[in-house]
């Protein structure tokens, strides 16, 4: 009797130790054929969409959207104010708000939603670092080197922002209290700079020292410290991919729009309800996928806008229209006459598709190049504006 039961116990723990050997190899299965989502974007020669968000008190100070092109290793980064106005949907209401408004640290899917709707783009991933997990990445990186312009010394009265001059490598809690300086100063160009001056060393960093962020015995530390829906593989894809960006020449693109306050609120609307954002962003994303683009200059055509009507005014108030789609007005003038018919567009550079482009724009037909020696070198297209162009479109 004790025989039988003890051929019995024995087959039933050879039987669970196969049930236990069988799940795991199951597994060990399901995790080495783990989908990489963000090797196979790169597989499949997509360009891939990430949302870097820095953040402080639970709420965004930095947001960047980069665009990045495996075929041509190209990138851009697109910066997103925090008081950005839109309608914002939140609790069965409609009001219009600052797009921070929807950030959530516990669910940042409302935040990027948003961000997905106003560009038309869909986000691949998010990159989110909390300001003390910001500390820590940067430390990790071993700094970043910032070019300071003019030393940085302002107290008030909640901190006290000094920082020298020149080409500097900065721990992370100076690196921090650098963007914090951008964060909290009211001029909202030198807040542009130092914010897109702050993303670049960044990536530059993050490019440079991806060998030492791999390393068995701190990957999944720095994994731990970012908030990201990719998961460890697609993390450490990404972190090897990045080396192939060239930092020093992202195009960096900033949303274009007119403040307003809304109930005692600066708001930033981005210029034809959001129409020019969405074309800036399919612009930033085809430059990425041609090779012929070698720098960030090449995003930005520039302008020049003559008078050739008696109507005072025309070309200045049609330099404004151009700025708002993120041309560079180099020039606003009259024309030798003011009896043109016709709108022309001029090719100065031998670049058909720049003044195709500006041509399109205000739907005009008539598109010829005139090289000289004489040209403006800063002028790639002129615009003369005749009798058939009615401050928007040539009829």
């Amino acid at each position: 009797m004790n025989k039988g039961n003890n051929s019995s116990k024995k087959s039933y723990i050879f039987l669970a130790a196969l049930i236990l050997i069988f799940f795991v190899l199951i597994g060990f299965v399901i995790f080495n054929v783990q989908v990489d989502k963000f090797s196979e974007l790169m597989k499949m020669e997509k360009s891939t969409t990430i949302l870097f968000l820095f953040t402080e008190n639970q709420k965004p100070i930095v947001s960047g959207l980069f665009f990045y092109n495996p075929m041509t290793s190209k990138s851009a980064m697109l910066m997103i104010p925090e008081n950005t106005g839109s309608i914002i949907v939140q609790d069965d209401i409609n009001r219009i708000d600052r797009i921070d408004i929807l950030y959530n640290p516990d669910n940042p899917l409302p935040y990027v939603n948003k961000i997905e709707e106003m560009t038309m783009t869909n986000v691949d991933f998010y990159f989110i670092l909390n300001k003390e997990n910001l500390v820590k990445f940067i430390d990790l990186m071993n700094g970043l080197t910032l070019f300071i312009p003019n030393e940085i010394n302002v107290r008030t009265n909640i901190d006290y922002y000094l920082l020298p001059p020149g080409s500097i490598t900065l721990d992370g809690d100076k690196s921090i209290l650098y963007l914090l300086y951008g964060a909290y100063n009211e001029d909202f160009n030198e807040n542009s700079r130092i914010e897109q001056n702050f993303i670049q060393a960044f990536l530059k960093s993050l490019a440079g020292k991806n060998i030492t962020l791999l390393h068995k015995k701190m990957f999944p530390f720095v994994y731990r410290l970012v908030q990201t829906d990719m998961d460890k593989k697609s993390f450490e894809s990404f972190l090897k991919e990045i080396q192939k960006v060239d930092a020093d020449r992202i195009i960096f693109q900033n949303i274009r729009g007119t403040v307003r306050e809304v109930d005692g609120v600066n708001l930033l609307f981005p210029f034809h309800e959001g129409k020019i954002l969405v074309e800036n962003v399919k612009q930033i994303q085809d430059i990425l996928s041609r090779p012929d683009v070698s720098t960030r200059n090449e995003m930005v055509i520039s302008v020049e806008i003559l008078n050739g009507t008696n109507v005072s005014g025309m070309a200045s108030r049609t330099a404004q229209f151009f700025k708002s789609y993120g041309y560079n007005v180099a020039a606003v003038s009259n024309a030798e006459r003011d009896d043109y018919k016709n709108t022309v567009i001029i090719d100065r550079k031998g670049n058909a598709e720049s003044a195709g482009k500006v041509a399109d724009l205000i739907k005009c037909k008539t598109v010829y190049t005139e090289i000289s020696e004489t040209n403006d070198e800063t002028i790639d297209v002129t615009i003369i504006l005749g009798k058939d162009f009615d401050g928007r479109y040539v009829k």
